[in-house]
């Protein structure tokens, strides 16, 4: 059994660094979204001859087809929503968040 030290951090700067964490991980994962948004307009999956974005992102990426094609979807109506774009973008919307917010 692998037991994990525990720091001498405080719970408040330990909360802090969790938020940050997140944050940085929401603006990764709109930057994955932005990048998936103009792969998929450019078409770049015909090249490895798929079907569409999101077999390619299941193939490449090992993604399951559901949520390849959520992401491929989230991808596209965050164009236009631009206030949600920016704050997913600033890391203080999560995907979870967004993709509920582009239903």
């Amino acid at each position: 059994m692998q037991v994990f030290p525990v720091s001498n951090r405080s719970l408040d700067q330990l909360q802090d660094e969790i938020i940050s964490v997140s944050e940085r991980m929401n603006a990764s994962e709109y930057e994955f979204l932005v990048l998936i948004r103009e792969f998929d307009i450019r078409q770049g999956w015909k090249e490895w001859l798929f079907n569409n974005c999101a077999e390619w992102l299941n193939f490449k990426c090992g993604l399951s087809l559901g949520a390849a094609r959520e992401k491929v979807r989230v991808a596209n109506a965050l164009f236009d929503l631009p206030l949600c774009s920016d704050a997913f973008a600033d890391g203080s919307l999560s995907y979870s968040k967004a993709r509920a917010l582009t239903r």
